[in-house]
């Protein structure tokens, strides 16, 4: 898995604009929460990520920017949290431990099929 960090509104407009023509996956992580960290550890160990880039946004160093993201998309904010973006929204969302590398995994296939 590659991580791509998002730090500016002008490349988080990027990322909106590239999900029509793939699916996206964006973190939105605390450096502050430990569930956040395992989380993160855990996606970074996956075999079946490999290679899948993963934009991500420090919540608490872009804190504006994780607030737009979660407006812009009608998503609660939550930390950890892993959105898939596709066609300019989020369809899919989880949090915390709920984050699961075989149903990313899953999620990923179904939206590379009607990109």
């Amino acid at each position: 898995m590659a991580w791509c960090t998002l730090r500016e509104d002008s490349a988080f407009d990027d990322l909106l604009a590239a999900s029509h023509h793939q699916p996206i996956l964006l973190f939105k992580h605390s450096p502050r929460c430990g569930t956040s960290f395992f989380v993160r550890r855990h996606l970074e160990k996956s075999s079946s990520l490999a290679g899948q880039p993963i934009f991500w946004v420090d919540v608490i160093q872009h804190r504006n920017l994780a607030r737009r993201v979660s407006s812009t998309l009608a998503v609660p904010h939550e930390s950890p949290q892993l959105l898939l973006i596709h066609r300019g929204e989020c369809v899919w969302a989880e949090d915390h431990h709920a984050i699961l590398d075989e149903e990313v995994v899953r999620e990923l296939e179904r939206y590379r099929m009607t990109a």
